[in-house]
């Protein structure tokens, strides 16, 4: 779309529309009807596109059929259902509108995965297990907890153990993370070298307690 050029006595000054100014003699531009047909079909293919039915005395009809059929960015997670799906500037994270339990709004669809962190702090879009104290009410931990509820990983508070991947409730808005530092990471299955099934969220001590071996033709024993 671009202004009608090519319209014999338009009365474009400098490629743009003017007013009529008596004082100069200066003629105001004419717009054909075709020019804003035109321009209004164009606006409105952008309207279909998001669903959204013309409606002449709403003004914000483009911008939100633009965040309809785009990805919307805001600095943090709307409170209210702006649409499916939201980027996050502050967690750096694409949001789906969802609801997990008791939870309803904004998070991200991998919201309770176990991740290998790499650096060291944990990112805007993550949380370290270390066995610190959240609180649920903050938006980066209501879609968490309430994951943590419905997937039977909350414990009471003196159910909590340090190595098993499970959070406590410690009473009102208060909630403390799993502590998995110092433990091997494994799911539920068979453990090739013991054959034993391991449950999900548990957490497996030292088996090794005795070590015999020879040195020198000695035989030495070295109990734990």
């Amino acid at each position: 779309m671009d202004f009608p050029k090519s319209v014999p006595g338009v009365g474009l000054v400098g490629g743009r529309f003017v007013n009529e100014d008596a004082a100069t003699g200066q003629l105001g531009s004419l717009i054909p009807a075709e020019w804003g047909n035109s321009l209004m079909d164009e606006l409105f293919a952008v309207f279909v596109a998001a669903g959204i039915e013309p409606e002449e005395s709403d003004t914000t009809q483009l911008l939100q059929a633009i965040r309809g059929v785009s990805l919307p960015i805001y600095p943090s997670a709307p409170a209210m259902n702006v649409g499916p799906i939201v980027y996050a500037l502050d967690r750096q994270q694409i949001l789906h509108w969802q609801t997990i339990g008791s939870f309803t709004g904004y998070a991200s669809p991998e919201v309770g995965k176990f991740t290998w962190g790499t650096s060291i702090a944990a990112r805007p879009y993550e949380e370290n297990a270390i066995g610190q104290t959240i609180d649920r009410t903050l938006p980066k931990y209501a879609a968490l907890v309430a994951w943590a509820e419905v997937n039977g990983h909350m414990q009471t508070s003196g159910a909590w153990v340090k190595g098993a991947f499970h959070f406590a409730s410690l009473g009102g808005n208060s909630v403390r993370m799993p502590d998995l530092r110092d433990q091997f990471i494994r799911a539920t299955g068979t453990d090739v070298d013991t054959a034993n099934a391991r449950q999900l969220g548990s957490a497996q001590k030292d088996a090794m307690e005795r070590i015999y071996g020879q040195v020198g033709g000695v035989l030495r024993s070295n109990a734990a």
